[in-house]
């Protein structure tokens, strides 16, 4: 069992540890794409930009971008960013699965697909993957509430949750690779909820200590990255930007990114130097005048460490997490995981 690193994820300083067992694989949240916009589908662009950033809606909107994201569960911080045109396909823009090694990879339905699942495997990476209903392997073993369901035969997985709705399925299934020529294996939980079809999570963690409540409560750290994302369009001024000239707006799109991260180095600054959690929704809202001190000190060539620690004290007076009970008990923490700085 391997206990947490150092760093989070590459080099970024970590803002949760565990707590309780130790789980033998490194977080990383991965969600491709940000999208903007009404509809929250794209990222839309002045019309003029439909050459250089082709968007997938040619009639509504032909000029829309794209962010791809990977984000570190254990620094609570991106460590890739790149952007392109809406219509490029998002899988290109996944991790190298040699980057994954004793790393968790958590990603969202129509991302990865079969093989990208065993190239992770075969780096020793680890994997919980939501998938949509156009995976059907066959269901080779099955356990439905908890009990060994004895299957006389394989039975594709469509047809097996239609046979066993609104139960809880821990399931080892099969896919046929190379034309039925090779057999790839990997095991699917399947999970009641809103959805009709049920929510599918794909992984190859092992059911010791991987039980299916388990799985899915590290799947539910998956929605910070979704939280990142909204944090970027409501206070960054990440939006629509009013120019026809593709490097400004790529420009300007650099330049929110580049102030959402530094609000949330912030945050973490602030979380190590009070030793409470703090909550990087209630920074970003409120840290621009930190920022415009910060910089006027930098211009200035004078009073930096005075306006940062000025800052510092603002975020711990002012932007405190309101429920860190609540966090370990069903939010952001249930996965076994423990504020850096923060007493255990």
């Amino acid at each position: 069992m391997l206990a947490p690193p150092r760093h989070g994820y590459g080099e970024e300083p970590p803002a949760f540890h565990r707590v309780g067992p130790w789980i033998p694989v490194t977080p990383v949240v991965l969600v491709p794409t940000l999208a903007g916009g009404d509809n929250g589908s794209s990222f839309a662009l002045k019309n003029e930009l439909s050459k250089a950033f082709p968007g997938r809606f040619t009639t509504k909107e032909p000029a829309a971008i794209e962010i791809h994201a990977t984000y570190s569960g254990f620094s609570d911080e991106v460590s890739s960013v790149q952007i392109a045109p809406d219509k490029e396909a998002e899988r290109q823009f996944l991790p190298d699965p040699s980057t994954l090694k004793d790393r968790l990879l958590l990603a969202d339905r129509g991302d990865p697909a079969v093989p990208y699942f065993e190239a992770v495997s075969e780096h020793g990476g680890s994997f919980i993957v939501r998938l949509s209903r156009a995976h059907d392997p066959w269901v080779r073993a099955a356990w439905v509430n908890g009990k060994r369901i004895a299957l006389l035969k394989p039975v594709w997985l469509s047809r097996f949750i239609a046979q066993n709705l609104n139960r809880h399925m821990d399931l080892d299934v099969e896919y046929e690779r190379d034309n039925g020529k090779r057999i790839v294996s990997f095991r699917v939980l399947v999970l009641p909820g809103n959805e009709k079809t049920m929510t599918r999570l794909c992984t190859n963690l092992p059911r010791s200590p991987f039980s299916l409540d388990l799985v899915s409560r590290l799947y539910r750290f998956r929605w910070q990255i979704e939280l990142l994302f909204k944090e970027w369009k409501s206070y960054a001024n990440l939006h629509k930007f009013n120019t026809a000239n593709e490097h400004i707006a790529a420009g300007l799109i650099w330049a929110s990114l580049c102030g959402a991260v530094l609000k949330r180095f912030l945050a973490h600054a602030a979380q190590l130097v009070g030793g409470k959690a703090i909550s990087t929704r209630r920074v970003a809202m409120c840290s621009r005048h930190i920022v415009d001190e910060l910089f006027a000190a930098l211009l200035a060539c004078e009073g930096f460490a005075a306006a940062l620690r000025r800052g510092i004290a603002f975020l711990l007076a002012n932007a405190r997490r309101a429920n860190p009970k609540r966090d370990r008990k069903t939010g952001r923490l249930r996965a076994r995981l423990n504020v850096v700085g923060e007493a255990c």
